[in-house]
């Protein structure tokens, strides 16, 4: 049995034609972003490395005044439709009162109930659509690590 073969011993001076024939191959040409190429390959150390990345928010960029505008909006939002909820709520209130009590009711007053209170189940849409918008621009505002927006509460 013959013994087995090793494989040749690569010295400094045999890895540039190697990493020229490869580039070459791969269609790179020798420019000036490979002038350190050669001591690195001799010296076979890494090049410089930058340190990792620190995580960051979705809302990194976003100034705090803008994000505070942008939060006033969405609750501003979520309490009008919240209102418009309940006030079509109580129309369908109102419009079961008078049903029941057979009252003598103002014909403006049957009108606004009257389109109040299909609005109920798309109203309650909206109000989830302004309460899950703001809930998840806040949680953005939390997951940023580089905010101090944290809740805590004074010790006496």
């Amino acid at each position: 049995q013959p013994p087995p073969a090793t494989p040749p011993q690569a010295s400094s001076s045999s890895a540039q034609p190697n990493a020229d024939a490869v580039l070459a191959r791969a269609g790179i040409k020798r420019g000036d972003g490979y002038k350190d190429l050669n001591a690195m390959l001799a010296s076979q150390t890494p090049p410089d490395t930058q340190p990792p990345l620190e995580p960051q928010g979705i809302l990194a960029d976003v100034p705090m005044e803008t994000q505070n505008n942008i939060e006033q909006v969405l609750i501003a939002f979520a309490s009008l439709a919240l209102t418009f909820f309940l006030t079509c709520g109580g129309a369908i209130v109102a419009d079961t009162y008078i049903l029941l009590t057979k009252a003598a009711v103002p014909q403006g007053v049957v009108d606004t109930i009257n389109k109040l209170t299909p609005l109920f189940t798309p109203s309650l849409g909206i109000v989830l659509l302004g309460s899950i918008s703001l809930g998840l621009f806040k949680q953005a505002q939390f997951s940023d690590p580089k905010q101090s927006l944290v809740y805590r509460e004074d010790s006496d």
